[in-house]
């Protein structure tokens, strides 16, 4: 997977993103390698309706966990967007 640099970004900016989110990832990979297997998708889209909305996103990593699922959403430190987009269901 390679790295999606953000809309009207600041390359420097940018730059630290990345590096903070390989930081992110290797501290994760290195906290639960005897959990690895319990993953059960990466990078999974999901969408439902809220009133009369419509929310839509990914989650970073789904896993098993204590008879349920926890889901994990790692930060690479961007900001959200200047302007989000609404869709009406």
């Amino acid at each position: 997977m390679a790295w999606v640099p953000a809309l009207q970004a600041d390359p420097a900016q940018d730059r630290q993103a990345q590096k903070a989110a390989v930081r992110q990832l290797q501290h994760y990979v290195a906290h639960h390698t005897g959990s690895l297997t319990q993953v059960v998708q990466a990078e999974a889209g999901f969408s439902f309706g809220l009133e009369r909305h419509v929310l839509v996103g990914k989650i970073d990593l789904l896993r098993q966990a204590d008879g349920g699922h926890e889901l994990v959403d790692f930060k690479a430190g961007r900001s959200a967007p200047a302007a989000l987009e609404q869709v009406d269901a």
